[in-house]
């Protein structure tokens, strides 16, 4: 008998009969699953009816010749058996992605550090002695900015505290020597 492997939890999404095998199609890995036999057929399509989410029990094989070359890669399938529920409750039917914003190629990143630097060389003007406010000046500034904050490495690991005192939500000390700042 074939090495039965198990899935993760998962939908059948379309399910069809051509001569006599079933092709199951689902909405996580294995893709598609296929059987001969009727009963595998009906399990699988009254899966799909009721958008019951399943383990598919199922075995891989790879060693069917394809006339165009290299082998057939098929996955059969057994049996299934409803997933658990996570959580305690049923399937919200709701995908959850986790998002991430795409990395900034470096001409993006120069263009954010010189866009926060003419903020910080515009913030720096009032400050500046009388006559050196001018444009090519603080243009001069902004590009000094930009160029010191695209330089800076990104630390190694996690940032150190800057002391080691107690934190906000720590309690106070009761040290009457000690002076609190």
């Amino acid at each position: 008998m074939p090495e039965l492997q198990e899935s993760e939890p998962l939908h059948f999404t379309e399910v069809t009969e051509e001569n006599g095998w079933f092709k199951g199609e689902t909405d996580g890995y294995p893709k598609a699953l296929k059987t001969n036999r009727e009963e595998g057929g009906q399990e699988m399509g009254r899966y799909k009816r009721d958008g019951t989410r399943v383990v598919v029990s199922y075995s891989e094989r790879n060693d069917k010749p394809n006339p165009r070359g290299g082998f057939f890669h098929d996955f059969y399938f057994y049996s299934a058996k409803e997933a658990p529920s996570t959580n305690g409750s049923s399937d919200d039917g709701i995908t959850r992605v986790k998002s991430q914003a795409p990395e900034k190629t470096p001409e993006e990143a120069w263009r954010i550090c010189l866009s926060v630097g003419s903020e910080r060389a515009v913030q720096l003007a009032p400050h500046l002695p009388q006559g050196k406010a001018d444009f090519a000046f603080l243009w001069a500034l902004a590009y000094e900015w930009a160029q010191h904050i695209y330089l800076t490495p990104p630390p190694l690991g996690p940032l150190a505290p800057l002391n080691s005192g107690p934190g906000a939500y720590d309690e106070p000390s009761t040290d009457e020597d000690e002076i609190p700042f």
